[in-house]
């Protein structure tokens, strides 16, 4: 005999609100269920990425050196040229600064009159300026942050290593970068260092470090004893007109 079920009133009402319940929803689309769950990227997209930035920032490192050295080049024959007519102009110990679209002779030690002198000379080869915005905007886009979160930094035993991009340096680049501090400085450290494997550096592929000890105030970095830049904070704390 077959067996009965019985149910109460209050759990047939229950079991067709569920029913209903089921019936209402929205089915699935097959296109949907076939998909397979969302994915993150892979490991080997993931170092591409890395790769990518890295090998950016070394080769915006090394633009770097190239501008100034095109700076230098048109810089160097126009000094020379004014020894003719103020013979101890060179020796003077000044400086060169960008301010609106003028590099601004600055200098403790030098008369107000030889900087006026100066700066209106200079000022007369357009082209000096012009690289020396280049080279400005190039510091900008190595360094800060309009472009990018961090860039890479070459420490050797170490290796490249990632630092956060500094903030609004592209509104600070022009004040802060002292043209003649860092010819005098990029020429006091002769040759930089060869690494095993890699071509033989030329002169100014040291540039970025010493324009990062321009950039940043010294309370954000610490230089190593072989001269490459490190962060001392997470984050910096903030750009100053300190010239090294």
């Amino acid at each position: 005999m077959e067996a009965l079920t019985i149910r109460n009133s209050s759990e047939s009402l229950a079991s067709r609100a569920i029913e209903a319940s089921i019936d209402a929803q929205p089915a699935i689309p097959d296109e949907r269920r076939l998909q397979p769950p969302p994915e993150g990227p892979t490991s080997d997209e993931i170092a591409e990425r890395l790769f990518a930035s890295l090998f950016s920032s070394r080769d915006q490192q090394k633009d770097l050196g190239r501008r100034l050295a095109s700076f230098t080049d048109a810089l160097v024959p126009f000094l020379a040229s004014l020894t003719l007519e103020r013979p101890g102009v060179v020796a003077m110990n000044f400086d060169l600064h960008l301010d609106k679209g003028r590099l601004k002779a600055t200098g403790k030690d030098v008369h107000p009159d030889d900087l006026a002198w100066l700066e209106s000379r200079i000022n007369q080869f357009p082209r000096l300026t012009k690289l020396a915005g280049e080279f400005n905007q190039a510091v900008s886009r190595t360094f800060g942050d309009a472009e990018r979160d961090e860039y890479w930094r070459l420490e050797p035993p170490r290796g490249w290593q990632a630092y956060p991009a500094l903030p609004c340096l592209d509104k600070t680049v022009d004040r802060d970068v002292g043209f003649m501090s860092l010819l005098r400085q990029v020429r006091d450290d002769g040759m930089p260092q060869a690494f095993e494997g890699m071509p033989p550096p030329e002169r100014f592929d040291a540039t970025s470090s010493r324009v990062l000890a321009m950039v940043m105030t010294p309370e954000t970095y610490q230089v190593s004893p072989a001269g490459f830049v490190s962060l001392n904070n997470a984050k910096p704390l903030s750009n100053g007109s300190w010239v090294a």
